[in-house]
């Protein structure tokens, strides 16, 4: 019974200290003094939801107490995980915290935003599929290639989860950072982008994956000596490229 009681004091003070930092960064000096006394790891400290501080702090935004975590306990609290075995940096991606995010990248660099959650996705994929494209961006710029390849336990690219969801700012983003090569690569079902914006009914992404199709067919066109771009939309109109790209 007393560990009981133990447990439910130590959530309900963990509660507060969420609760105390998302109202105002003055209670920063508090709340430092009670994870001070504490003893915690806040990446181990649960609060009501069974989510940690440290996780808490960057799915909300509350960027002063994240701040607090980062300088208090260092690069080795920000690369434990907890949920879905998500880091902080997969929660401030997925809604949309940049500068939480900028915060967690500057502390842990490339190799926290580079881990991958129980069902193998990154950050990145987590920025594409909620729409989030600062998010993206920023992540493109400081993890590159080697970030936004990575695929899913399904093979999916951070493309295939802005594709299936309308995201076309985030498609934009990939196309930005020279990453239209993810558009034609195919998933453990076999579909590309473009196929699963289709599928999805989402016209402006097929639209503007279709764009890159297109642009291959093209190059292709040219290399045999068929440069008229009319007889390329003659195709695309006739066959079943649309359904097969």
């Amino acid at each position: 019974h007393s560990i009981k009681m133990y447990k439910e004091a130590r959530i309900t003070l963990f509660s507060t200290i969420w609760i105390a930092s998302g109202r105002s960064s003055k209670h920063m000096d508090c709340i430092r003094s009670i994870l001070e006394k504490s003893g915690g790891d806040p990446a181990g400290m649960p609060t009501r939801g069974k989510k940690s501080v440290l996780q808490l702090a960057a799915e909300e935004g509350y960027q002063a107490l994240l701040g607090l975590i980062i300088d208090s306990y260092g690069k080795g609290t920000l690369m434990k995980i907890r949920k879905y075995g998500k880091t902080a940096a997969h929660w401030a991606a997925k809604n949309g915290h940049k500068e939480c995010l900028s915060l967690l990248i500057k502390a842990g660099g490339k190799e926290l935003i580079m881990v991958q959650d129980t069902f193998s996705s990154t950050c990145a994929h987590a920025a594409a599929e909620n729409g989030r494209a600062e998010c993206l961006a920023l992540l493109a710029e400081r993890g590159g290639a080697d970030l936004l390849e990575v695929t899913d336990e399904e093979s999916n690219t951070c493309a295939h989860y802005a594709s299936e969801k309308g995201h076309k700012d985030c498609l934009e983003v990939l196309v930005q950072h020279g990453m239209q090569d993810l558009f034609w690569r195919e998933n453990a079902d076999g579909k590309t982008c473009a196929r699963v914006a289709s599928e999805n009914n989402h016209e402006e992404c097929f639209q503007l994956l279709a764009e890159g199709w297109k642009t291959m067919f093209l190059l292709v066109f040219n290399r045999l000596g068929l440069d008229k771009r009319d007889i390329l939309e003659k195709i695309w109109q006739k066959s079943d490229l649309r359904s097969n790209c």
